[in-house]
């Protein structure tokens, strides 16, 4: 007997999970609906969040928002974990929009090689004219047992620095020339550099990154702004 009403418990409660399963599922059809036919934009995805009980709705201009479930509100802008401090809007994104640095065309890359070594690799997407990116570059310097593979984008109207580099002879030497204010020599920003940058842009708008520096490990998980070498080794090592 207590067996059986062990049995027909367990069953309820696979039962009311997969009403709730279902209902989740409806939410999010219901908000993507909704926001697709009322602004005009292309649904990526759409999500229940049972933390917030909320859907999220991820559009295809890279913008995440929120949707109650019963699709009558719509809310912009960042969540924020009070007691964390974490930024929840900004970890959905980066988790909708991963990719894995092998995808980054080589052209748009330049290296510093490890010096010493350990196998780990770091590509940064960078801007010249970046404050924050001007201060994070002694940081990488630290990192001398890390491949630093460098993604100039021209954010901040620096497609002609950013060109210049691409069609330097040495890129790294003309990179760190910029960034301390030295002149480039003879390093110029021709038609095909320019183009080269302005497809940088576009690939990084496509996936998201939308401020510099961004830096992206070989998973595709994501660090973005300024911080320290100690904490970037310690994203690099998956804490």
């Amino acid at each position: 007997m207590k067996l059986s009403k062990i049995f027909l418990s367990l069953c309820a409660a696979t039962f009311v999970s997969a009403a709730v399963g279902a209902d989740n599922a409806k939410s999010a059809s219901a908000a993507a609906k909704v926001v697709e036919e009322r602004f005009n934009v292309k649904v990526k995805s759409a999500r229940y969040n049972p933390d917030l009980n909320l859907v999220e709705v991820f559009a295809e201009n890279n913008e995440l928002v929120y949707v109650t479930p019963n699709a009558k509100y719509l809310l912009l802008g960042t969540i924020v974990e009070i007691n964390s401090q974490k930024n929840l809007t900004q970890a959905a994104l980066d988790e909708l929009t991963r990719f894995a640095p092998n995808e980054i065309p080589a052209s748009f890359i330049f290296s510093r090689a490890a010096r010493g070594g350990n196998g780990q690799q770091l590509w940064v997407f960078t801007d010249p004219k970046c404050a924050y990116c001007r201060r994070l570059e002694p940081e990488l310097d630290k990192l001398s047992n890390v491949t630093i593979n460098y993604i100039p984008l021209s954010y901040q109207r620096s497609e002609n620095e950013v060109a210049t580099v691409l069609c330097a002879q040495d890129k790294l030497k003309v990179w760190k020339d910029i960034l301390s204010g030295k002149p480039v020599g003879e390093a110029k920003a021709g038609q095909d550099c320019l183009e080269t940058a302005a497809k940088i842009r576009e690939f990084a708008w496509f996936r998201a990154i939308n401020s510099t520096p961004t830096m992206i490990r070989a998973d595709g998980a994501r660090l973005t702004g300024y911080t320290s070498a100690e904490k970037i080794m310690a994203f690099l090592n998956g804490q």
